[in-house]
């Protein structure tokens, strides 16, 4: 067996998007352009983006009036500093810096500026008619939402407690590998000893391990709202000179110690809990540095928080954002392309679609969804046709849940939701990483398509289908033929319809795309005769490979 192969599988694995890139930051931040300003008493992290260019006076009047904006603008223009400063002063703004990562595109903020919250219209006008200006954008805060779905009275009904000694050991697994690290019982996901009517479900991070790959080499970048970096089983993989805090400008991601605040800590913890310390668990990629920010070192990034799953919102990356992403696919990992990780969403409950999430509708990310130990969806999961591929996290309440660091040098065995399962995927390529070094983020894709094992998953979900490669896929789990680019949304009211939305499809991988491709549209609304809706434009855009690749004809 080839080094290719050697990557745990996940279960049906799927493909995500992202908004990208930064890590172990308090306040999650989206490369450069996006930047959590706070964490709200709900736990909502509010986040400053760029939102879609703005240049045209068509553009300026598409503007949400509803919409918190910013004092502050992005602008691209055609010469570099200097320039910049003087195009800033001309029309009347203060010049702020450069935008890291990206060549002549800069921060200005405007001079006796009216302080609303609102979008002005006529300020970015002013910038965009400048003759050395390519596009200018007024900056405005969306709120991200963590993914880690979870319910403390539940959670504590199964698990009582965070302290360890109170947690009831199950002994009798029959592990080749034995930690001393006293959560290491309860780490059932990472075990071979799960069965679903006799079928073993298992994710093999335990043969690779025996196999001797433990991420050796490998950085993965944890996106979010800071990390504990001097916590005992983070520490030893904790790498100070590659971490940054964007909000306050400094180099020491530490998050306040508040239950807020835990999120980026747990996450950390899955990838990179340190082995025999005797100290909270085991993490997947034990071996692997986290906590990365710059492009040239980090090898994944890992991302379990988007927009609100709440069954009616639709929002996506911005122009930055996306070409951020691409540079990373571009030039990360020496050309090999940086892999991107994103949870895939928890608004089951609420009808969500991830379709409706722009993070997930990109072909350079990898969205990861969850099944639960007895290997049904989870009730928190969303389907769509951009899921690739799923990881195990808690189900009903009174299921397993996944155990990890947390804030205040504590252990849990609550983390919940998505979020537990994207940084569990992460961990487990770094993995592929450690034994193949040379795999592109294309063939990372490819990997979770085709050693994905369905089966133990078949008879006891629904919604299956084999499409004409013969890949079995599900919109739940990952991988069908008939695609449900987007399911019915009955909290969604709006009336702006979908606006240049790209919805995504991973379903027809391996398929020859030549033939006549139909859409099919049904209002499933109960005010479908008194509302009427217009189709303005449609584009398929296929992507593919020009040769057929080897493994297909195996």
């Amino acid at each position: 067996m080839t080094p290719f192969l050697l990557i745990p599988k996940i279960y049906p694995i799927l493909l995500a998007t992202i908004d990208v890139l930064i890590a172990a930051m308090p306040g999650c931040v989206a490369l450069h352009h996006q930047q959590v300003r706070k964490t709200s008493d709900d736990g909502r992290m509010l986040i400053r983006t760029v939102s879609k260019p703005l240049g045209l006076n068509e553009e300026l009047r598409q503007i949400d009036d509803d919409e918190e904006y910013d004092n502050e603008w992005v602008v691209e223009i055609t010469g570099e500093l200097q320039e910049a400063k003087d195009i800033a002063r001309a029309v009347g703004y203060k010049y702020i810096a450069p935008v890291r990562g990206f060549d002549n595109i800069y921060i200005f903020s405007k001079e006796n500026h009216r302080g609303k919250r609102k979008a002005d219209r006529k300020s970015t006008l002013a910038l965009c008619r400048h003759k050395h200006v390519r596009w200018a954008e007024q900056q405005r805060l969306h709120k991200r939402f963590k993914r880690d779905h979870t319910d403390a009275t539940a959670a504590a009904a199964v698990y009582h407690t965070n302290n360890i000694n109170n947690y009831n050991y199950n002994n009798n697994d029959n592990d080749n590998i034995f930690f001393d690290d006293p959560f290491w019982p309860q780490q059932w996901n990472l075990k071979n000893s799960t069965t679903v009517n006799g079928q073993p479900i298992s994710m093999h991070v335990m043969k690779a391990w025996e196999l001797g790959y433990t991420g050796k080499g490998v950085v993965v970048t944890i996106l979010d709202d800071g990390i504990q970096h001097n916590h005992t089983d983070i520490a030893s993989n904790y790498d100070p000179q590659a971490s940054y805090d964007l909000n306050d400008d400094d180099p020491d991601p530490m998050p306040k110690f508040n239950e807020l605040n835990r999120h980026g800590t747990r996450c950390a913890g899955e990838v990179a809990m340190a082995p025999n310390n005797s100290f909270c668990g085991v993490g997947i990629a034990i071996e692997a540095e986290a906590l990365s920010y710059n492009i040239d070192h980090i090898d994944i990034f890992s991302a379990s928080w988007g927009p609100m799953d709440d069954g009616k919102t639709v929002e996506g990356p911005g122009r930055l954002a996306r070409k951020a992403i691409q540079t990373g696919i571009q030039q990360g990992r020496s050309g090999k392309g940086v892999i991107y990780v994103w949870a895939s969403g928890n608004g089951g409950m609420q009808d969500d679609d991830c379709g409706c999430d722009g993070y997930m509708d990109s072909i350079y990310t990898l969205s990861v969804s969850s099944v639960s130990e007895d290997g049904t969806s989870p009730w928190y999961a969303e389907k769509c046709a951009a899921t690739l591929t799923s990881t195990f996290s808690n189900g009903h309440h009174e299921k397993q849940m996944i155990t990890t660091t947390d804030i205040g040098n504590k252990c849990t065995g609550t983390f919940a939701g998505t979020s537990a399962s994207a940084p569990m995927a992460a961990a487990i390529i770094a993995l592929g990483l450690d034994a193949n070094p040379s795999l592109t983020w294309r063939d990372v894709q490819h990997i979770a398509v085709w050693t994905s094992n369905p089966v133990p998953l078949l008879n006891i979900n629904e919604g299956w289908n084999r499409n004409a490669r013969g890949l079995l896929v599900n919109s739940r789990f990952g991988f069908g033929t008939k695609t449900q680019l987007l399911s019915v949304r009955r909290r969604d009211k709006s009336p702006a319809g979908f606006q240049h939305w790209p919805f995504m499809s991973v379903h027809t991988w391996g398929e020859n795309p030549r033939g006549i491709w139909q859409l099919d549209i049904e209002d499933q609304s109960m005010a479908k005769k008194t509302m009427k809706g217009i189709v303005s434009n449609i584009t398929l855009i296929l992507y593919g490979t020009k040769e057929e690749p080897k493994h297909y004809k195996k």
